[in-house]
């Protein structure tokens, strides 16, 4: 990847937003067709009144409506100016931090260095965000986040 093809870290979590919005309208959509498809309901005397094939069917989009209305929010939660930073392969990691820290402002700072990636996390200023993107070592940035892990607990 040349470093202008580096992420543009703005376009991932408003896509990823965008894309969530057009799921809640389409799921919405479709679960309107409950209430306005007779299909969607058997024929039967006595309450409570039973879903059809098609209505079970439909009813799935209940629970991808809300996977949606999750990634909604989520996609919300990008943290403003912290990034992840990933080096090509075969960029020794220490000194390619040690480049890039040569290069930054004193506002900017590197934040975290991982063993298991050829990467690090780092505060940037809009001006020294741009410097790295120029970086000849960099194969990636990506705005940080906030990450969830679910569990099941039983008792």
């Amino acid at each position: 990847m040349e470093p202008s093809q580096a992420t543009n870290t703005a376009v991932a979590p408003r896509a990823s937003a965008a894309g969530s919005f057009g799921a809640v309208g389409m799921f919405l959509g479709t679960l309107s067709f409950l209430a306005t498809t007779p299909e969607a309901w058997q024929e039967r005397k006595g309450w409570p009144p039973q879903l059809s094939m098609l209505g079970e069917s439909l009813l799935k989009d209940s629970v991808l409506l809300g996977a949606s209305l999750l990634t909604v929010q989520r996609a919300r939660e990008a943290i403003p100016g912290q990034y992840i930073v990933t080096f090509k392969d075969g960029v020794n990691r220490p000194s390619g931090v040690s480049d890039i820290v040569n290069k930054i402002s004193s506002e900017s700072k590197v934040t975290y260095q991982w063993d298991i990636i050829n990467g690090f996390a780092a505060t940037f200023t809009d001006a020294d965000l741009e410097l790295v993107r120029a970086h000849p070592d960099v194969a990636a940035i990506e705005q940080d986040g906030k990450v969830y892990i679910n569990t099941i607990v039983t008792q």
